[in-house]
C-alpha cells in the first residue's frame, strides 16, 4: 500500500533535475508536434506546455532552486516573459522558436541565456539536444551539493543548528544507505515509479526494459556513466535527500560501493573537479576555511587540464562563479568511504573519469581567485575518525542501525520522515524472517 501511494505521488513531480517548458499558444496544433514532443521526451522527459504566460510564470517560481529548466518560447511571448525570468537561477537556457529571426533577434540579443533563435521544429530538437548532451557529458558536478561546515562549529558545545544539522544528517543518511540491508522487492519498486514517470517516452522505457532484464551488479559503474535514468534520478534523489527513493536504491550504491572498493587506489592521488556555485554560496564557503566539506552525491573528478577546459567553455552569468576543486586523497586512510579511477568501466570508451561515494569528507584547506577570474578550493580527504567528527557524531551514535537512522530523522525532519524509515524497515526484516522460517522449515523435513 505504501509503494503505490509513492508511485502516485511521484507522478505528479520531476524526479529529474533538468525541466522542458514550452511558452506558445499555437505550437500545439502543427501536425508534427505529436513527434517533436517525443523526440524532446528523449533528451529531457519532463516537458510542460503553456499556452498563457500568467500559468508558464506560475509554474516557474514554483520549481525548486536546485532544479533547472530549459524553456523554449515563441517571439511574441517571449518579449513578454524573459525579461522577467531571465535571471532566475533555475532557467539554465532559452531558445526562442519563431517565424522571423531577424525581427526577434532585435530584443533577444540582450539576453545571454537565450542560446538560438530557430524557424523550424527538427532544428529546434536538434539545438537543445546537442547543447543539453554537451552539458551533461562536461563531468561539472551540477547535480552536487557540498556542505560546508566551519570548525570552530564543531569546537563549540552547542553550535548553531543552522551550521551544523545539514551535515550530520546529511552524513548519516549516506551512512544508514550503506549499511542496512535492502528490501528483495526494492528494485522492482523502483522500475514500476520509473515505468511511470517514463510514460509515453519510448527511450527510456527501453532503456528500463534492459535494466530490468540484463542488470548484475558488476556492471552497476557501467550503469552509473550511461548518464540514463539511473544516473539522472539518483543524484537528484542523493541532492534532494529523497528518503522514498533513496531507500529504493540501496541495493544499486551497495553494488556501486563494492566495484569501487575492488579497484581502489594504492597510494594518493592528486585530481581535479568543477563546479558553477553562486556567488553568495561562495561567500559562506570562505568563512569555513580550515572546517569540513561533505558530498553529498557522488563527485566525479578528472585531470586539472579537462576541467579547467569544461569550465572555460560553460556560459556563466554574474550570479556565479567557476571553481576548481584540487582533491588530495590518500587511500590508506582509515574509515574513508572508497573512490576509484572508473575509466575501464565507463558506458562511453576511453572516458576518463575518478568517481568518490556520496558521504566523502574533505577538510577544506584553502580558497584563492586566480588571474582567469578561476576560483581555486583546495580539499585534502578526510579519515572520519578524525577527532572532531566523532565528536560532532557522537551525539548521534547508535550500534543499532535498524533503530538509529530513524531517530535521526525524527529529530531532524520530523515523524512523518522516520515513519517512512521504519515501515521500509519493517518490509526489510520481515522478508529475511520469511527467509529464516523458509530454511527452517527445510531443515525440519
Amino acid at each position: 500500500m505504501a509503494t503505490a501511494l509513492l508511485i502516485q505521488a511521484d507522478e505528479e513531480k520531476n524526479l529529474e533535475t533538468y525541466s522542458l517548458v514550452w511558452l506558445d499558444a499555437t505550437v500545439s496544433y502543427a501536425q508534427e508536434f505529436p513527434r517533436i514532443q517525443q523526440r524532446l521526451r528523449s533528451v529531457i522527459n519532463d516537458l510542460k506546455i503553456f499556452k498563457q504566460t500568467n500559468e508558464c510564470l506560475q509554474y516557474i517560481h514554483s520549481v525548486l532552486k536546485g532544479d533547472q529548466i530549459v524553456l523554449i518560447v515563441s517571439g511574441r511571448f517571449g518579449q513578454e516573459i524573459v525579461p522577467l525570468i531571465h535571471n532566475l537561477q533555475q532557467i539554465i537556457s532559452i531558445y526562442v522558436y519563431c517565424m522571423n529571426k531577424q525581427k526577434n533577434d532585435q530584443w533577444a540579443s540582450h539576453y545571454p541565456k537565450i542560446k538560438s533563435l530557430v524557424v523550424n521544429l527538427d532544428e529546434l530538437v536538434n539545438t537543445i539536444r546537442d547543447y543539453h548532451t554537451a552539458r551533461q557529458r562536461n563531468k561539472l558536478n551540477e547535480s552536487l551539493k557540498f556542505i560546508a561546515i566551519p570548525i570552530l562549529a564543531v569546537d563549540q558545545e552547542q553550535p548553531s543548528k543552522h551550521l551544523y544539522d545539514s551535515f550530520i544528517f546529511s552524513y548519516l543518511l549516506i551512512d544508514d544507505l550503506r549499511r542496512t540491508n535492502s528490501a528483495s522487492t526494492d528494485k522492482i519498486d523502483l522500475l514500476s515509479i520509473c515505468q511511470r514517470y517514463y510514460a509515453g517516452n519510448e527511450d527510456e522505457l527501453k532503456i528500463l526494459e534492459e535494466f530490468d532484464q540484463d542488470y548484475t551488479p558488476s556492471r552497476a559503474l557501467w550503469w552509473y556513466t550511461r548518464q540514463s535514468f539511473l544516473y539522472r534520478i539518483l543524484n537528484k534523489a542523493l541532492r534532494d535527500q529523497n528518503l522514498d527513493l533513496l531507500l529504493l536504491f540501496r541495493f544499486y550504491l551497495h553494488d556501486i560501493e563494492r566495484q569501487l572498493e575492488k579497484m581502489k587506489y594504492s597510494n594518493t592521488i592528486h585530481v581535479y573537479s568543477g563546479q558553477l556555485i553562486l556567488t553568495q554560496k561562495l561567500e559562506r564557503f570562505k568563512k569555513t576555511v580550515g572546517g569540513f566539506i561533505l558530498t553529498n552525491a557522488f563527485l566525479s573528478a578528472n585531470s586539472k587540464h579537462q576541467v579547467e577546459s569544461y569550465l572555460a567553455d560553460m556560459n556563466c552569468s554574474d550570479e556565479y562563479q567557476r571553481v576548481l576543486f584540487e582533491i588530495e586523497a590518500d587511500p590508506r586512510l582509515e574509515n574513508i568511504k572508497p573512490f576509484s579511477n572508473i575509466t575501464a568501466q565507463n558506458y562511453f570508451p576511453n572516458e576518463e573519469q575518478i568517481l568518490f561515494m556520496p558521504g566523502t569528507i574533505f577538510r577544506f584547506k584553502s580558497i584563492q581567485i586566480d588571474e582567469n577570474q578561476l576560483w581555486i578550493i583546495q580539499l585534502v580527504l578526510c579519515s572520519e575518525n578524525d577527532h572532531h567528527l566523532r565528536t560532532l557524531f557522537y551525539q548521534e551514535d547508535n550500534s543499532d542501525p535498524k533503530t538509529s537512522f530513524g531517530h535521526v530523522c525524527c529529530r531532524f525532519r520530523g515523524f512523518p520522515e522516520a515513519e517512512k524509515y521504519y515501515l521500509h524497515m519493517v518490509k526489510v526484516y520481515q522478508a529475511i524472517m520469511q527467509m529464516l522460517l523458509s530454511i527452517i522449515t527445510h531443515l525440519e523435513i
